[in-house]
């Protein structure tokens, strides 16, 4: 999920690659120390599966440094929200409303996500689901889930490649 290329300041193309999320930090650390020199993350990949693709990632590794990355990483685990939802909801706080990762940690539970839908897919739901109130079934078909979307829009729901998400 997380692999990160540790280097030099003084040769960041001579390290190696290491599997950050799945590996434990003091042993990464220990392999940096090897190098020689002060480690520093020198490239790093990171992303979320979706249907529709990656999701880019919810810090930035080289700018925040080995130390603060491997911490970031750990609080996220610590904290149970390693699961696919949980980091897009985090991702979404982070680089669309602009949380740092410790508000948006605390700010998760104002998060709806809709996986891999569009908005007018939830717009479809909501209103299947009684959110707009009881529509009768001679005016349900005249209603345009297009336009209602559009609103949705305007009302804290935001449309991404991974999905819709709500805040409120």
């Amino acid at each position: 999920m997380l692999h990160i290329f540790i280097g030099t300041p003084l040769a960041p193309a001579q390290g190696f690659w290491i599997d950050a999320w799945n590996t434990d930090p003091d042993e990464i650390l220990k392999k940096a120390k090897e190098l020689g020199e002060e480690p520093i993350i020198t490239d790093y990949e990171w992303e979320v599966k979706t249907e529709n693709g990656p999701l880019v990632d919810v810090f930035d590794a080289e700018r925040e440094g080995l130390i603060s990355t491997l911490e970031t990483i750990k609080k996220i685990k610590e904290e149970r929200y390693d699961n696919k939802e949980d980091l897009c909801k985090l991702h979404f706080l982070v680089r669309y409303k602009g949380y740092d990762l410790e508000d948006a940690i605390l700010r998760i539970d104002e998060v709806v996500f809709y996986e891999d839908k569009t908005l007018q897919e939830v717009a479809e739901t909501l209103l299947d689901e009684g959110h707009f109130g009881e529509v009768p079934d001679s005016v349900y078909w005249c209603i345009d889930t297009k336009c209602l979307a559009s609103q949705l829009e305007g009302e804290g729901f935001y449309e991404l490649d991974c999905g819709v998400f709500e805040h409120y």
